[in-house]
């Protein structure tokens, strides 16, 4: 499936179960849990909080896998602007938590950037 048709699915899926249920935090990873010393890529379609999102190995949300940052974001809103709807790669650490790289970036550095911190402000 290409890479825009993936979004467009994991944007719908999240917006159908959003309107469904008036929160963002409903919609979860269902994919397998990803070990220490494994890696992960695939777009971010949902994040969860400002430590946990979900990697799409593809369109279902069945395959996405959740990934607990070793790195937490500032707030929800921030690492939404800074990842969502992006490409990543994680690695998992031996703690089970992942350091991520976001189109060609560490995701840690792309969230202090100023046009992310302002960006974040119109996510809810």
């Amino acid at each position: 499936m290409r890479l825009s048709a993936l979004l467009v699915v994991g944007c719908l899926a999240m917006a159908v179960v959003g309107a469904a249920s008036g929160a963002h935090a409903e919609t979860r990873c269902e994919g397998p849990a990803v070990q220490a010393g494994q890696s992960v890529h695939g777009p971010i379609l949902n994040v969860i909080d400002d430590k946990t999102v979900c990697v799409a190995l593809a369109g279902s949300p069945t395959t996405w896998v959740a990934v607990t940052l070793a790195a937490p974001a500032p707030t929800r809103s921030r690492l939404m602007a800074a990842a969502f709807g992006k490409n990543a790669t994680c690695v998992i650490d031996a703690k089970g938590r992942g350091d991520c790289v976001v189109e060609g970036e560490k995701l840690a550095e792309v969230l202090q950037r100023p046009e992310i911190v302002r960006a974040s402000l119109d996510w809810r």
